[in-house]
C-alpha cells in the first residue's frame, strides 16, 4: 500500500501554481498558523520584522504576496521577496519610521514551473 501527502494548499497541475495561506500570530515570540502554518518557518528579526522561509522546495520565480495587517494601528509591508523567504516589516506610523509588532495574514503563491512557449 502506498501513501500520499495531501497538499492542504491550493494547486494547479498545468501551471504547477501552489497557494498558501499562512497567518502570523504573537509579539515576543512569533507563531505561525492558517491552513498552510506548516509549509513555513518565522523567524523574528527584530521588532517589527519577520521572515517567512518556505520548508517546501524553492519557487522557480519569486513569490508574489498577497498581505494584510490584523493588528490595529500597524502597517505591514512588504520587504525582501526571493523564490524561497519573504521579509515583512510592521509600522505603526504612516511614514514608516517607528517599527511595531503586528500579527498578518499572508497568501503567498508559488510557481513550480515556468510557462513554456
Amino acid at each position: 500500500m502506498t501513501t500520499k501527502t495531501i497538499e492542504r494548499a491550493v494547486h494547479s497541475v498545468q501551471r504547477g501554481v501552489i497557494i498558501y495561506n499562512v497567518k502570523k500570530t504573537g509579539g515576543g515570540t512569533p507563531a505561525l498558523g492558517g491552513a498552510d502554518s506548516l509549509q513555513f518557518s518565522v523567524t523574528d528579526n527584530g521588532v517589527g520584522d519577520y521572515s517567512l522561509s518556505l520548508l517546501d522546495e524553492a519557487s522557480e520565480e519569486s513569490l508574489v504576496v498577497y498581505l494584510q495587517s490584523k493588528t490595529a494601528g500597524v502597517i505591514c509591508k512588504l520587504g525582501t521577496v526571493s523564490s524561497s523567504s519573504i521579509q515583512v516589516e510592521c509600522f505603526s506610523d504612516l511614514a514608516e519610521t517607528t517599527p511595531a509588532e503586528g500579527d498578518f495574514d499572508a497568501l503567498v503563491v508559488k510557481r513550480k514551473r515556468s510557462d513554456k512557449f
